[in-house]
């Protein structure tokens, strides 16, 4: 068969078809099509990169880092900590003698067969 072949099924298919006719703009619009798209590749890669970065989630974002960023430049300083929080956090020195009482004395308050002759004061110490 031939590349113009009228036996071709797909000629025979397009007889049956209905004809469309181009609609009074089309010359119009499809010229105006061509010159856009000639318009947008002469503006180059700027452009593109200007319109992507004006979208209103990249204007989110940008004010946002910049604000983070103005922050860190206005308070540089952590706030500084209650003293409730810098006396827990001093480290104190290790005495092994006074943690060899407690220990002795956890002992005792454990072996103690009836809580009933524990004092308050041992029950908190115990639990506490």
């Amino acid at each position: 068969m031939s590349e113009f072949d009228s036996r071709d099924p797909i000629w025979k298919m397009l007889r049956h078809a209905s004809r469309t006719e181009a609609g009074p703009f089309f010359a119009r619009d499809t010229v105006r099509a061509i010159r856009l798209a000639e318009e947008e590749a002469d503006r180059g890669w700027v452009s593109r990169v200007m319109r992507l970065l004006l979208t209103p989630p990249a204007v989110g974002g940008a004010l946002a880092t910049a604000i983070l960023v103005a922050g860190f430049f206005l308070f540089p300083e952590a706030p500084s900590q209650s003293p409730a929080l810098r006396t827990v956090a001093q480290e104190e020195a290790f005495d092994a003698a006074e943690e060899w009482e407690e220990i002795t004395y956890f002992g005792e308050l454990v072996a103690v067969n009836d809580p009933a002759d524990l004092t308050d004061e041992a029950l908190v110490d115990l639990l506490f």
